[in-house]
């Protein structure tokens, strides 16, 4: 169908950038879980008590963050 049909092809293309978008979306955000993670870490260990609780509040609220913002779009889609 992609091969003759142009609606179709430029519909599968939109879908599929979009999918990817995602993806590296999610990606990025667990890499910058991560590092979040690993400045608490070294602040932690540098006695930074206030970066660090600053730090982890963020790490602590992102998959509140998370849900709230899916359940919103779930209930627009």
């Amino acid at each position: 169908m992609m091969k003759n049909d142009a609606d179709y092809k430029i519909n599968v293309m939109d879908e599929r950038n979009i999918i990817i978008k995602e993806k590296a979306g999610n990606i990025t955000n667990m890499f910058n879980t991560i590092l979040l993670g690993v400045a608490t870490v070294i602040f932690i260990c540098l006695d930074y008590i206030i970066p660090a609780i600053i730090v982890g509040s963020i790490i602590a609220i992102q998959p509140i963050i998370l849900i709230i913002i899916s359940s919103v779009l779930e209930k627009k889609m």
